[in-house]
């Protein structure tokens, strides 16, 4: 329900729509068509009659359309399947596409939260690395140049978790992408 919110299969959905009525039409002017229409009218010898009850005239026309001396409707109909068939086939094209990019956004997003969890817990053991190393500089048992390494690798662990945390929020936003604008109920869907 939520991948059908897509403009692009909204559109292939309204072209197999327009196909199907199509075909309909072209399968109707198969059959004879009948069309009648009355009209009313007077007739009168004299002006005197001419608006008696007797002078009223109806005339019935009937019109009978047989298509059977029409051979190309059956080629017509032949041709008004096809494109249904296209139009249909154009269409389970569309909704595997849009399923399978929302199956790979879903895997994408999947795979941010288990390497933001691990970048997570690399940063808390990087920042405890740190302050360890601090304290140990601050009693002399570390050189200048361990805690400048302790702090370079707390700092591009924290950068590494930054991109992490970025690159979750652009596969989210391709997440509401690709499922046509989100997943919020519309007004319009609730009716």
């Amino acid at each position: 329900e939520l991948v059908r919110r897509r403009p692009d299969i909204q559109a292939a959905e309204a072209l197999l729509h327009a196909a199907n009525a199509e075909y309909g039409v072209a399968v109707a002017k198969l059959y004879p068509q009948l069309n009648i229409s009355a009209s009313l009218g007077s007739q009168a010898l004299s002006t005197g009659a001419l608006f008696g009850g007797g002078s009223a005239v109806w005339s019935l026309i009937g019109q009978l359309t047989q298509p059977l001396f029409n051979p190309g409707l059956p080629a017509e109909k032949r041709a008004s399947l096809a494109a249904f068939d296209a139009a249909a086939a154009n269409y389970q094209s569309v909704v595997l596409e849009a399923l399978r990019n929302v199956a790979d956004v879903l895997r994408a997003l999947d795979n941010d939260a288990q390497t933001l969890a691990a970048l997570a817990t690399a940063d808390i053991a990087a920042q405890g690395s740190l302050e360890s190393m601090q304290r140990q500089y601050a009693l002399g048992a570390a050189s200048y140049v361990q805690l400048l390494t302790a702090q370079q690798q707390a700092q591009q662990n924290r950068i590494n978790l930054i991109a992490a945390q970025s690159q979750r929020l652009v596969d989210s936003a391709a997440l509401y992408q690709a499922l046509g604008g989100g997943w919020v109920a519309s007004a319009e869907s609730l009716r």
